[in-house]
């Protein structure tokens, strides 16, 4: 990410669906300010406790059609095995409107198969063709 999107100390991350914060600590770690967007209360306090440490780490009760973020305040939006769970019409609207001008939204999922259908599916709905894309991780830039 940091060759493709220019991802830097300073980028601000909306991490959506961010659960106990698994992909939150990796942006953390490289000093950048993160949100960690999760409606499941459980969770997010989970990472709320785990994240303490690290004061540029928001934690933010919302969804990925509602995130509860100010307009144009985010860098870089991360969907680490949650972008599933989100309406991807409602989610790019609310991610247009958080992004600031760089623009990018990164979908991850953790596939064990060469067979990655679902996931090249749901990325073309959210984001055009994909049938150039080929690894797990895969930046995608939001119209």
């Amino acid at each position: 990410m940091e060759e493709n999107i220019d991802l830097t100390p300073v980028t601000v991350v909306a991490d959506i669906g961010s659960g106990t914060g698994i992909c939150s600590r990796l942006f953390l770690e490289n000093g950048n300010t993160g949100y960690g967007v999760e409606s499941n209360d459980e969770m997010r306090q989970y990472s709320s406790i785990s994240f303490q440490a690290y004061p540029g780490f928001h934690s933010m009760k919302g969804t990925g059609e509602n995130t509860g973020l100010k307009e144009k305040s985010i860098d870089l939006v991360v969907c680490a095995q949650s972008f599933h769970w989100l309406n991807p019409d409602l989610s790019r609207k609310e991610f247009q409107r958080i992004l600031s001008a760089q623009r990018y939204v990164v979908l991850i999922w953790n596939d064990k198969t060469k067979e990655r259908t679902a996931s090249i599916r749901i990325m073309n709905l959210f984001a055009g063709d994909t049938k150039d894309l080929d690894r797990n991780i895969t930046a995608v830039e939001v119209l």
